[in-house]
């Protein structure tokens, strides 16, 4: 399958979920030693601007403090996990003066998000990411893209279907803002915003491509997603975190009828697909529906060796 190329940068046709592969691709301790990524796309972690402690308390080397993190949990045999991580992260600054990132020879993408409560003072964030960004790209090796991600559901922002008019300004501005580092830009969105608002977010003149599904939020899509089955409880077991999101094969066809109904509108925006992969057929069914490049995420801990045979196989396709 042809890379997805944004602006003549080639960065598909698979890619990892941000989060996946920690900041700078050296994974999450010796989960990192059974997934082979080759062939894949680096999507760095999601940075906030100022440092974070999140619900997942990291030590210097951007590991988890804890072994198994109380704020996640796994259900292996219906291949979904719950996270409320929570943007956990040293923070932009810090990234950005470790040099890491500047040292890549192969094209990856940067992750960001703003956290604070208000639209105006997220814009502040987005644009204070940008000026300082932009004075470190002259160090980078490789080309980069930014994505930018507005659904983690851990922070109680864009939680939900609420309010989505307001956050397609926001994203525009935020587009518009972001514009100025002259590099490929990438919307993360979940898979609760309605193809109808995604596809006035894709008229951006300054959108390159969307990134559908981040993770769920808890108690979303009831008719589609059989939480108490998942669970045992209505409640989530990460409530005192705020519920968490899912993500894995239960949101599958959850994003699958998302792109049929957004190319029902939008044939020509590039969109890297995700949620749920955990074959090549997965994959198979969500290019059907006109993806252009592949998001995995879960699959790499839950069926680490069904890694390799899902990146080769994507990538032999015609």
């Amino acid at each position: 399958m042809k890379p997805l190329m944004l602006r003549g940068i080639p960065l598909g046709p698979v890619v990892n979920a941000s989060g996946a592969r920690n900041f700078f691709c050296q994974g999450w301790g010796w989960r990192s030693c059974l997934t082979n990524w080759s062939g894949s796309t680096f999507v760095a972690k999601t940075t906030t601007l100022e440092p974070r402690t999140g619900n997942m308390p990291l030590r210097q080397d951007l590991q988890p403090k804890d072994f198994l993190p109380k704020c996640i949990v796994f259900k292996w045999l219906a291949g979904a996990v719950l996270n409320a991580v929570g943007l956990s992260g040293p923070g932009a600054r810090a990234l950005l003066e470790s040099g890491q990132w500047q040292k890549r020879q192969q094209p990856f993408v940067i992750s960001f998000a703003a956290v604070k409560g208000s639209m105006e003072e997220r814009l502040g964030e987005t644009a204070q990411f940008v000026a300082l960004l932009k004075r470190f790209l002259p160090g980078f090796q490789a080309p980069i893209a930014l994505e930018i991600n507005f659904s983690c559901p851990n922070l109680g922002l864009h939680g939900d279907s609420s309010n989505q008019a307001l956050l397609v300004v926001e994203i525009l501005t935020s587009l518009e803002i972001a514009s100025l580092l002259g590099i490929p830009l990438i919307v993360k969105i979940n898979a609760l915003i309605t193809p109808q608002n995604a596809n006035a977010i894709a008229q951006s003149p300054y959108c390159d491509a969307l990134t559908v599904s981040n993770t769920i939020p808890w108690g979303q899509l009831t008719d589609d997603i059989p939480w108490v089955e998942l669970f045992g409880s209505s409640v989530s077991p990460l409530q005192k975190y705020g519920g968490g999101g899912l993500s894995g094969k239960p949101i599958l066809p959850v994003v699958r009828r998302w792109l049929k109904n957004f190319r029902k509108i939008n044939w020509q925006a590039p969109i890297i697909a995700g949620g749920g992969i955990f074959s090549s057929q997965d994959a198979l069914g969500l290019k059907t529906f006109g993806a252009n490049a592949f998001a995995l995420g879960v699959v790499g801990t839950l069926r680490p060796w069904r890694m390799q045979k899902i990146i080769r196989a994507i990538n032999a396709w015609d």
